[in-house]
């Protein structure tokens, strides 16, 4: 589970499955090619975004405080799942 960085990218290059959140991004133009367990992408409008910023020059970071911990939670459950895991809600 990673923002849009390099470890996300380099997880998903080696076939570790990832989990992408992308708040001030664009998975459109920054997910990693290789498959992913799932791309998160804020649902938040704001005239801001994309800004691909890694400090929110408007000083509220909507675009990812605005994502529900459930919206990264249950992907991460299910993938976790998948494994053969058995992850506690």
């Amino acid at each position: 589970i990673s923002n849009d960085s390099g470890l996300l990218h380099v997880a998903a290059a080696i076939g570790t499955p990832t989990i992408g959140i992308f708040g001030p991004t664009s998975p459109w133009h920054y997910a990693p090619l290789n498959p992913v367990e799932a791309v998160i992408e804020t649902k938040t409008d704001v005239p801001c975004r994309p800004c691909h910023k890694p400090t929110c020059r408007m000083q509220h970071h909507r675009c990812m405080r605005d994502i529900p911990v459930e919206a990264v939670t249950e992907p991460a459950f299910r993938a976790l799942e998948a494994a053969g895991l058995k992850p506690t809600r």
